[in-house]
């Protein structure tokens, strides 16, 4: 199961991506436009997308940059 949804979401990807953005946990507001290659972080459900937005090609939302502080004495 969990594959035919991998496979159902590449094919969203293309054909609704708003749509598959809402499957993946973003907050997506109305009348907003989302290409077929915006990328996602690994954490989704963080992601708020306000009214009246177009997200174009290219575009990659990252919830937390991974990095830690490191100070130089």
């Amino acid at each position: 199961m969990k594959y035919l949804f991998k496979i159902y979401l590449a094919f969203l990807k293309y054909i609704n991506p708003v749509k598959r953005a809402r499957l993946l946990g973003v907050k997506v507001g109305d009348n907003t436009m989302i290409t077929s290659n915006v990328i996602f972080s690994s954490e989704p459900y963080l992601i708020e997308i306000g009214n009246n937005c177009q997200l174009t090609s290219g575009v990659v939302i990252n919830t937390h940059g991974g990095g830690i502080f490191v100070e130089i004495i």
